[in-house]
């Protein structure tokens, strides 16, 4: 919940500097499992990404993401949320963006 305040602070709307000073205890050390826990939280709680077919991998505080995102917009918004949580060391972005079917423009039969 720590991880996810700091995350929800930052999307407020000019936001340009957030601090979190709340205390857990008794304190622990990060692990990856808290971390990935953190990740699916946050990504699941951004209105504006769909992590239906996206998946996540961390292995010493650095996250992997995988998958099919639906726009480019949607990819950054991504790295950037998990760049935000507390514990993170890098992030790799490899989301691919789904293709969306081109529109087709009726034509007039004759």
């Amino acid at each position: 919940h720590k991880r996810l305040a700091l995350v929800m602070a930052w999307w407020i709307p000019g936001c340009r500097n957030v601090t979190n000073e709340i205390e857990i205890r008794p304190g622990k050390d990060d692990s990856d499992e808290e971390i990935g826990d953190a990740v699916k939280l946050v990504l699941a709680k951004d209105p504006l990404i769909h992590t239906d077919q996206m998946m996540i991998h961390v292995r010493q505080g650095d996250v992997l993401l995988y998958g099919l995102i639906g726009t480019e917009e949607e990819k950054y918004i991504a790295a950037q949320d998990v760049w935000y949580i507390e514990g993170v060391r890098n992030v790799a972005n490899r989301l691919d963006v789904e293709q969306q079917p081109e529109s087709v423009t009726p034509t007039a039969l004759n």
